[in-house]
């Protein structure tokens, strides 16, 4: 059993919204009582249900405010432009999160609904019963305010977001092409349907590779061969497949060879800091650099006859052990 106690305050009749809603979700049977004499039952009760909605009407609203911004993370980071910015495993999660939020948020709402439709439904035909007069408890002195959520720029900012995931951006220097059916190329801005697949892609994507052949002062320093490059592809539509890791590994085995060679030729009786700066003296030798282009040129060619490597530019570096971590975690 629950009794719902209900006072007056000057001309008006007052009770509990919060102790009203527990008692008619309880689904007990409940009481009414009177605490002073003359009260308005049926203006209390109508006035007590409007609260309750009005509070179950800025939850459903708040969800679907909660809703909308999760739903356009998640748009904003699918926008080929945008998700490119990031690493895909930060993408992916922030789609997820997205996504997962607007799932929580739509059980906010359905039980939202499911509270306004219960206590809109219940008649409230309640038995009364007088009590002791009592005053007002001081919660009756506190006026409401009724003041609903708006929604305009979450909708607004989820419209933009989905329109933006209908733009394909693309210049004749940044092609981009569209995964439709069939799978076309566009050099200039065009409209698809929203979260069609698509990205930019180069005729000349860039690259380097980077691989150490000797170190000096115990290991905290590193003599490297770095190369920057640019792959040519005539057809933006073939895809590039393991073409990068594949000059890292090539570029590797390459110098690791030559420079084993070298070491085999090096006059007899020296130092190994002298043999590491004689072997740096012909590694760094212009000329030989620019056979080791000429021969990266050649067995890149032979991996992928449908691809060039062009503007290729070799140097030898001295770096710190830290200068390399970074250089090769940027191969990676």
């Amino acid at each position: 059993m629950r009794t719902i106690r209900i006072y007056k305050i000057g001309k008006d009749t007052w009770l509990s919204p919060s102790e009203l809603w527990q008692a008619v979700n309880s689904g007990e049977d409940v009481t009414i009582m009177a605490h002073s004499a003359g009260v308005n039952i049926p203006k209390a009760l109508a006035q007590a249900a409007k609260h309750i909605k009005f509070a179950w009407k800025t939850s459903i609203l708040a969800a679907v405010s909660g809703g909308l911004w999760s739903l356009c993370v998640a748009a904003l980071v699918t926008w080929p432009i945008i998700g490119a910015l990031m690493l895909s495993e930060i993408k992916i999660a922030i789609q997820l999160i997205g996504v997962l939020g607007a799932v929580v948020c739509s059980g906010l709402i359905l039980y939202g609904i499911r509270g306004y439709r219960k206590i809109h439904n219940t008649l409230f035909d309640f038995p009364i019963i007088p009590g002791q007069e009592l005053p007002a408890p001081v919660d009756a002195l506190r006026q409401p305010k009724y003041r609903l959520p708006k929604l305009t720029l979450p909708i607004a900012v989820t419209i933009a977001a989905i329109v933006l995931n209908s733009i394909v951006v693309a210049t004749p220097l940044a092609p981009a092409v569209v995964w439709a059916d069939p799978s076309y190329v566009t050099k200039s801005v065009v409209v698809v349907p929203p979260f069609t697949k698509w990205e930019q892609r180069s005729h000349y994507p860039p690259g380097e590779s980077i691989t150490y052949f000797a170190s000096i002062d115990g290991g905290e320093k590193y003599w490297v061969v770095y190369m920057e490059y640019y792959v040519y592809r005539a057809d933006i539509l073939e895809e590039l497949g393991d073409w990068d890791a594949w000059l890292d590994m090539a570029l590797r085995w390459v110098v690791d060879q030559d420079t084993q060679q070298l070491r085999l030729q090096l006059e007899p009786g020296l130092t190994i800091d002298e043999q590491t700066t004689r072997l740096v003296e012909i590694v760094s030798n212009p000329e030989r650099l620019q056979q080791l282009e000429y021969l990266m040129m050649e067995i890149f060619a032979g991996r992928y006859p449908a691809l060039a490597l062009r503007g290729i530019t070799l140097e030898v570096k001295l770096m710190t052990v830290s200068q390399l971590q970074s250089a090769l975690r940027r191969q990676s």
